[in-house]
């Protein structure tokens, strides 16, 4: 498998590239998204509750950001992300069925069917 900057790089191209190419470079960008998303809601966090964001933090962040899609660039995906977070691995698929159940009983929502019923909506 290629990497997913050269996976990204075909496909901008118009060249062809392979189902799994695909899909791993789809989990791997949304990986990124993930931890990306997290380091934001950290540091919105700190402002909201009025402490201190020193600049270090925030070059901190991004540094950490830098680096882990500077990592996943020159790897394959399906490399990137580990057995440990491959679809095809039945210990994550549990794991999935696990956090959907405990989500829904914390909640009451059944946040599977209601990701499938979005058509598309992220909210």
């Amino acid at each position: 498998m290629r990497t997913l900057l050269e996976i990204i790089e075909a496909v901008k191209d118009n060249e062809e590239v392979t189902l799994d190419e695909l899909k791993y470079a789809l989990l791997a960008i949304d990986a990124l998204w993930h931890f990306d998303k997290n380091d934001l809601s950290r540091l919105r966090s700190k402002i909201i509750e009025g402490k201190p964001v020193l600049s270090i933090v925030c070059k901190d962040a991004r540094d950490r950001a830098f680096h882990r899609v500077k990592a996943a660039l020159e790897k394959n995906p399906k490399e990137w992300l580990g057995w440990k977070n491959d679809p095809k691995n039945p210990e994550y698929q549990e794991f999935r069925k696990f956090a959907f159940a405990l989500a829904k009983k914390a909640t009451g929502i059944d946040f599977r069917e209601n990701l499938r019923n979005k058509e598309g909506s992220i909210s």
